[in-house]
């Protein structure tokens, strides 16, 4: 049997450079939205996004501007997909960023009967599933970057594209 000479690729290796391996998350969920994992990435030159990660096969991405709108838009996200599912939100899986533990957020979640697992600040381990997701999503969209030598400007652009990609791949799970 003949073997192809599989041609190394600079920019995939800078791409997936990372500090620390996470694990997989040990939560499986027995219908929907019954534990929805969200993470907020910011410190960005360029834009500050949420992930909303209902399963591991759904994912919403909201590109804002500011994390100060986070709060508006996991009410808008919460509206339409109770009413596209029937289902009801029922636990949050969150860090302790100041997006996600402020007053209006936690009467909210109170009003709404949202029960809330808080991971430790700056522990991003404890949050697997998301962090995952941010990890995957941030490699890829950063190699397409490198490859194609694309400018920091297109960088929601490529993770919007990475997204889709990694949710209409097939995966083993």
């Amino acid at each position: 049997m003949a073997t192809r000479k599989i041609k190394f690729c600079e920019a995939c290796v800078k791409g997936k450079h990372h500090k620390v391996k996470f694990d997989i998350g040990q939560h499986t969920s027995k219908e929907i939205l019954e534990y929805v994992h969200l993470d907020m990435w910011g410190s960005t030159p360029v834009k500050v996004w949420l992930y909303i990660l209902k399963t591991k096969d759904e994912v919403w991405l909201y590109f804002l501007k500011t994390k100060d709108e986070v709060f508006g838009k996991f009410k808008e996200w919460k509206t339409m997909v109770e009413k596209r599912t029937r289902k009801q939100v029922k636990i949050l899986r969150i860090d302790n960023g100041f997006e996600f533990c402020n007053a209006p957020f936690d009467n909210f979640c109170k009003a709404e009967g949202i029960v809330r697992h808080h991971t430790v600040r700056h522990t991003p381990q404890q949050n697997g599933v998301s962090e995952r997701m941010n990890q995957t999503l941030m490699q890829r969209a950063r190699c397409m970057q490198i490859f194609a030598n694309l400018s920091k400007q297109f960088s929601a652009k490529a993770v919007n594209t990475m997204c889709y990609l990694v949710i209409e791949s097939p995966s083993t799970a």
